[in-house]
């Protein structure tokens, strides 16, 4: 709205000023003398500079706004601080991969994830490329909104107790993730597997929570479930299409947001969407829906399908959101 806004003064002014200087230019033709003409035609010229200039100026002046305004609206759906712009307050979490031999001996498709291309190794841990590229995206959202880049750590490094890091964002649905998400209670979602006889993963199931007429959020149970069913040898979903979260919520006075698919290509998938026109997207339709301005600190969930194999971010469609309304 603000954006909108700030474009309709910027072409309003525009044209304010060019239509009073052909009028200008117009009335002082028909009524100056013809020895003269030349000398207020000067004259017309150098005032259209200057309204070249204010224009310009202008153009400059919203601008300013709008990148202003686009920084607290993407601070607040990070739940990030405005005060600081979220300077060194602000970490992605990264699932680290343990590459130790012991870990090596797991059976099931854990081990057959650690097979794909992995990068980012340091010590004994590693990351899966997409989740590398997730996390690449949403750090390039923070600089190319002249906001300072998060940091980078291992899912083994959140602490809650660390007082400088306010604002955690996690990449992928993890097993060390979703364990620790499920220690939250202001959480609009939630996050299980299911194994099949032979110990390999086969479904990831996401739920979404609504709220009743009355504003309170409905029992668990009734939430609305996504499932993603894999094929046992190669992770990926069986139909082609994984479902992926875009979620806030908190534990004690930690802020963490979860950006995750059902699978490593998921996660890509969303980490791109989202830290390119994804977020806009996702703070206008919060906005609506919660029916006022979104705070860094309120939890919400969204849930996104997305088609895998396809480069398209139009392919990728919003199919839940759960936030409070306001009364």
């Amino acid at each position: 709205m603000q954006d909108l806004l700030a474009r309709n003064i910027r072409f309003s002014v525009t044209i304010s000023l060019l239509i009073a200087s052909s009028l200008l230019l117009i009335i002082t033709i028909i009524f100056t003398k013809q020895n003269e003409l030349l000398n207020i035609i000067g004259l017309s010229i150098s005032t259209s500079g200057l309204a070249t200039s204010l224009v310009q100026i202008i153009e400059q002046l919203t601008e300013k706004i709008e990148k202003f305004s686009n920084q607290r609206r993407f601070l607040r759906l990070f739940g990030c601080d405005e005060k600081t712009n979220g300077n060194g307050s602000i970490a992605i979490i990264v699932p680290a991969f343990d590459l130790s031999q012991t870990n090596l001996q797991q059976t099931g498709n854990t081990l057959k994830q650690q097979a794909q291309k992995l990068v980012w190794k340091f010590s004994t841990n590693a990351a899966i490329k997409n989740d590398v590229t997730a996390a690449s995206y949403l750090v390039s959202a923070f600089s190319k909104l002249g906001l300072p880049v998060p940091l980078i750590k291992w899912d083994e490094e959140i602490n809650i107790d660390d007082d400088e890091i306010k604002t955690y964002i996690l990449i992928g649905l993890s097993n060390e993730i979703i364990e620790f998400v499920n220690k939250s209670t202001d959480r609009y979602f939630s996050i299980s597997q299911k194994l099949d006889n032979n110990n390999n993963l086969s479904e990831i199931l996401i739920k979404g929570g609504f709220f009743d007429n009355n504003n309170r959020l409905i029992e668990e149970t009734r939430w609305t479930n996504y499932s993603v069913l894999l094929n046992s040898q190669s992770s990926i979903p069986k139909n082609n299409v994984d479902y992926a979260l875009f979620a806030k919520f908190r534990i004690n006075k930690k802020v963490f947001i979860l950006c995750g698919g059902g699978t490593e290509w998921g996660t890509r998938d969303i980490g791109t969407h989202i830290s390119g026109s994804g977020w806009r997207r996702v703070y206008s339709d919060l906005r609506i829906e919660k029916g006022s301005h979104i705070t860094a600190n309120e939890a919400f969930a969204i849930v996104f399908q997305l088609p895998i194999n396809k480069q398209q971010s139009e392919s990728i469609s919003l199919v839940h959101k759960c936030i409070r309304r306001k009364k």
